[in-house]
């Protein structure tokens, strides 16, 4: 039974990333991305294929909608500031494993994050007003007691007020803070036999600042940009660097119910742990990440986003020793909804791994890897 139910479970997280109506998707196949600022707020479930990964978040964005002169819709904070929390869970096992065993090993995740505007293009505050007045001006256009007149002079007014109205860029400082925590079975063949397989926990603290920049008309009015750059420090393992093993226990019983017969009875038990060099660093993450949206493409948008975490390597038994720094790019894919940047229903990134280090064609494709993201609105800010 536990197996059925843990099956369905990660049918649903696979199937979910198909139907899913969801919010800003800039992250690569381990999860990471220096894109917080998204012009959205509200409640949010993310899923994440590749880091079978599922996560709650709560963003408190609040904004305003506006069309501009430029025929875009944008969502202009209130304050000049937002703030966050993320809970997530995840699978450290593979999918084959999952399914056929029914054994998760997980692991959790809780963040703190926030915003604060630097820059808001010097338009911002004339957004506010002019929002506000065309807002009265319309409430009065649709009051019955208005004279025709009145509203061809409310029409003209609102016209002149459109015509002002120029979406600003913004800059954004960044912020966040996390703990997490990894549970997970090891393997050490070097052991004693009933000792081969141990429990093994990992704590870990992640402190992150960067900056978020948004501008709505770049190359002569035909893009949206939303780029960000992060640094940090954070106590991490190389946990992604071990390979997950499977090993069969047979027990045989033999008893003799008479002296003429004998009955054997075996016992298969598989057994799952992860075996390599484990080893635990302090290390410095660094994000980047570039999100573009063509004007004439409605409903698409791209990204082109590197990794890089640097460490000091004391790992004997690798090529090199000292500081070491790889280095993941990617691409991705996003289909939006309602042409609105910060609500893709869907994406699909493609990350090379290490992509600097020289590679044969094997080791080329055992680094590459493809990942769906969804994030489902559970519930978003009202105006």
């Amino acid at each position: 039974m536990k197996k059925t139910w843990t099956g369905l479970t990660m049918c649903f997280l696979l199937l979910a990333s198909g139907w899913a109506h969801c919010q800003n998707v800039l992250e690569g196949s381990g999860g990471k991305s220096s894109i917080d600022y998204s012009q959205y707020g509200g409640g949010i479930l993310s899923l994440n294929s590749a880091d079978k990964k599922i996560q709650l978040a709560y963003i408190n964005y609040k904004y305003t909608t506006t069309r501009t002169t430029e025929g875009l819709t944008t969502h202009y904070a209130v304050n000049p500031y937002w703030y966050g929390l993320t809970v997530s869970g995840k699978a450290l096992n593979s999918f084959s494993t999952i399914f056929s065993n029914g054994k998760v090993q997980p692991s959790a995740d809780i963040r703190l994050k926030y915003g604060y505007r630097l820059v808001d293009g010097g338009t911002n505050e004339l957004v506010a007003k002019t929002t506000a007045d065309m807002t009265k001006l319309a409430q009065e256009a649709q009051d019955p007691q208005t004279s025709n007149v009145r509203k061809k002079e409310i029409t003209r007014m609102l016209d002149g007020l459109v015509t002002d109205l120029k979406a600003p860029f913004e800059l954004w400082l960044i912020g966040r803070g996390g703990y997490a925590v990894n549970k997970f079975n090891r393997y050490d063949a070097s052991l004693p036999f009933t000792e081969q397989f141990y429990a093994k926990r990992f704590d870990g603290l992640t402190a992150e600042v960067g900056l978020n920049y948004w501008h709505p008309n770049i190359l002569q009015k035909k893009l949206i940009l939303l780029a960000g750059v992060t640094l940090g420090m954070t106590k991490q393992d190389n946990f992604s660097e071990l390979r997950e093993v499977i090993v069969e226990d047979v027990t045989t019983i033999t008893t003799t119910p008479t002296p003429s017969t004998t009955a054997t009875r075996i016992i298969k038990k598989d057994n799952i742990g992860f075996a390599g060099n484990y080893l635990r660093r302090t290390a410095i993450p660094v994000n980047i990440d570039v999100y573009l949206k063509p004007h004439k493409l409605n409903n698409a948008a791209f990204s082109l986003y590197g990794r890089m975490n640097s460490y000091y390597n004391r790992d004997a038994s690798l090529d090199k020793t000292g500081r070491v720094n790889p280095l993941n790019v990617g691409v991705g894919f996003y289909l939006l909804n309602d042409n609105w940047l910060a609500n893709p229903v869907g994406g699909l990134t493609v990350e090379l791994a290490d992509t600097f280090q020289t590679l044969t064609s094997e080791q080329f494709k055992d680094r590459l890897t493809f990942n769906v993201l969804a994030r489902v609105n559970i519930f978003k800010y009202r105006e």
